[in-house]
């Protein structure tokens, strides 16, 4: 199974989901905060939040009754890792490798899945699930997750080109 999404145009902040080609819904940013909405296909509704002011503990949930259904913490202050609690069971995202752009989903040594960018002159990213085990929930955390990296990490270099850096 592969999950992605695309920015539906040049300009916008909203994302067209799609798992093996379908679509299946949209994500749209919230203006003030880390957060996404996601309005999936037979009006499901869910919601990443991030817990907390200062911390970067994030949580999906179903929009209607606010259940968890999986969460993502950073695995420590200098690291680039997550500590994941999937529907499947505990996990890591880390970096894939020094020059990689994307991540690997791990259970201990065992490779789960992966995510990465579209490529280079497209905005948007791809999971692609490895193991059986991966839920639908577990791909869209992932992909969140890595979508909120790439804003970071856009936000960032575009402060060090304002200053000079």
């Amino acid at each position: 199974m592969i999950l992605e999404a695309r920015a539906e145009d040049c300009c916008s902040t909203t994302h067209v989901l799609k798992i093996n080609g379908r679509a299946i819904g949209s994500i749209t940013g919230r203006f003030w905060s880390e957060g996404l909405d996601l309005a999936l296909t037979g009006r499901q509704r869910l919601k990443l939040d991030k817990s907390g002011w200062i911390s970067s503990r994030f949580q999906l949930k179903d929009a209607e009754s606010d259940e968890v259904l999986v969460e993502a913490s950073p695995i420590g202050m200098f690291s680039s890792g997550w500590n994941l609690k999937l529907a499947s069971g505990p996990a890591t995202l880390e970096k894939a490798g020094f020059f990689s752009t994307g991540y690997e989903i791990c259970r201990g040594k065992e490779l789960l899945g992966r995510v990465d960018r579209l490529g280079l002159c497209e905005r948007g990213w791809r999971v692609e699930k490895i193991s059986r085990e991966l839920t639908a929930p577990d791909l869209i955390l992932v992909g969140l997750l890595f979508h909120i990296m790439q804003k970071r990490q856009a936000h960032a270099a575009g402060a060090a080109g304002v200053h000079g850096s």
